[in-house]
C-alpha cells in the first residue's frame, strides 16, 4: 500500500483510500489493450 501511495496511484484522505486519476486512466488503457490484443475484439465495442 505504501508503494502505491508513494507512486501517486492512490490517495488517502480522512482515512479513505481512492484511486488517482492517473491510475484510473492506466486501467482503461490496459483494458483496451487486453480487449483488442488478447481477446481480439473490436475496440469500438468496448
Amino acid at each position: 500500500m505504501i508503494q502505491l501511495l508513494g507512486a501517486g496511484l492512490i490517495s488517502s484522505k480522512n482515512k479513505e483510500y481512492r484511486l488517482s486519476e492517473l491510475f484510473s486512466l492506466d486501467l482503461v488503457d490496459m483494458a483496451r489493450w487486453w480487449w483488442t490484443a488478447v481477446i481480439g475484439s473490436d475496440p469500438e465495442k468496448l
